[in-house]
């Protein structure tokens, strides 16, 4: 033992705090930066295919993440593997199908919200960052706010970019600090589907759900000790929506024609097998496997809209600059002018009768209108017989 003497002496404490600095930095060198999970998920009630499920892979290292889906029991899908990157700002998405084809999708986004298998392991596995806040408050829902509308969602690019619905959560107290409960709220309005997510109409629903009610319920449970943290090993998400008693599409555009009670459109279950410890990271961005048409939404119009561009690329993603080089960018931007003109001409026409603004039914009228035309840009895109090599 040391002698007081010896323990005062400046050369035995400088010692003594390098050692204890030295034991601190090995324990966490040790640390796992993350956790990869593997398992299935199942999807009910989602658009033309009323059942699919998935085997996931999935890592989380920080703020970054990847997810991976395979088809299990889906012999009418067309898609082979479906995957996922993101760095908690920015999204990278592939598919690729049958026949060799592939797609991408890049998204000023984290939360990938335009598949509900993909949007449920995020909020399961990959939302601590998200939700490290205060509740209650506005954010994108983890799925496309299609299903909140009871419309269709097949045939709609849908990348969710604009919808925000008032959420509040539970959060497990453990790291990463996953949540537990989650909630989400209608506002009370009807909404039209268009291709960047919903737009309000403000049409309010029939009392009572002109106050809003609760069209998400997600609860994770059963967890996991992963090292220094805690995991779901099973979690399920429910959307509730209202119902259309209307005579089609355009009978939801009527005060009423969405009538309760809420009733379930889409549940998502996940059952996880597998988790451990990850060290290491994702990397950022993925590689693009082969030659591919992208969907690319970081860019905005004059009004500050998402706007979309599409290209075709060769095992690798674009720069936003080498973007704005190729003809379909310029393309897409007069496209865009011209429809955001067509639309406010549509919205300030005076009405047959009044000689007012048009409001209601010609408003959604109008929101739907311009959510067609704003397609254009990606189908003139897809009928290019250009490509931009970037191998």
């Amino acid at each position: 033992m040391l002698n007081e003497a010896m323990r005062s002496s400046p050369m035995v404490r400088w010692a003594t705090l390098i050692l204890a600095q030295g034991l601190t930095l090995s324990a966490h060198a040790g640390e796992a930066s993350g956790f990869e999970v593997r398992g299935e998920v199942r999807a009910f009630g989602f658009g033309p295919a009323p059942h699919v499920e998935w085997r996931f892979e999935l890592v989380v290292a920080r703020e970054r993440w990847d997810m991976k889906l395979e088809p299990l029991a889906q012999p009418d899908t067309r898609v082979v593997v479906r995957r996922a990157v993101s760095d908690g700002t920015t999204l990278y998405a592939c598919s690729r199908y049958k026949g060799g084809e592939i797609e991408g999708l890049v998204l000023p986004l984290s939360v990938p919200n335009f598949d509900p298998c993909l949007g449920t392991l995020w909020l399961a596995y990959c939302s601590a960052k998200a939700l490290a806040r205060t509740p209650p408050t506005d954010l994108p829902p983890p799925v496309t706010d299609f299903v909140f509308g009871g419309a269709p969602t097949g045939g709609w690019i849908a990348p969710g970019l604009e919808g925000r619905l008032q959420a509040w959560w539970t959060l497990h107290e453990l790291p990463p600090g996953l949540p537990r409960h989650f909630w989400m709220k209608d506002p009370g309005e009807l909404r039209l589907p268009h291709q960047l997510g919903l737009a309000h109409t403000g049409i309010p629903h029939a009392p009572p759900y002109n106050r809003g009610f609760t069209n998400l319920v997600f609860h994770g449970e059963a967890w996991w000790k992963i090292a220094h943290m805690e995991i779901p090993r099973v979690a399920w998400l429910e959307i509730l929506a209202l119902q259309d008693s209307g005579p089609g599409p355009m009978g939801r555009t009527a005060p009423g024609s969405l009538v309760g009670p809420p009733a379930p459109r889409l549940r998502v279950e996940i059952q996880a097998d597998r988790a451990v410890p990850f060290q290491g990271e994702v990397t950022f961005p993925p590689l693009l496997p082969g030659e591919g048409r992208v969907h690319d939404w970081r860019f905005a119009s004059a009004d500050g809209r998402p706007m979309g561009v599409v290209y075709w690329a060769t095992n690798r993603w674009l720069e936003r600059s080498e973007i704005m080089q190729v003809p379909e960018y310029q393309q897409v931007i007069a496209t865009w002018a011209h429809q955001r003109s067509l639309h406010e001409r549509v919205t300030a026409e005076p009405s047959m009768t009044g000689g007012q603004p048009r409001s209601g039914r010609g408003v959604a009228l109008a929101i739907l209108l311009f959510s067609v035309l704003a397609a254009i840009p990606l189908y003139l895109a897809l009928r290019r017989k250009e490509r931009t090599d970037t191998s």
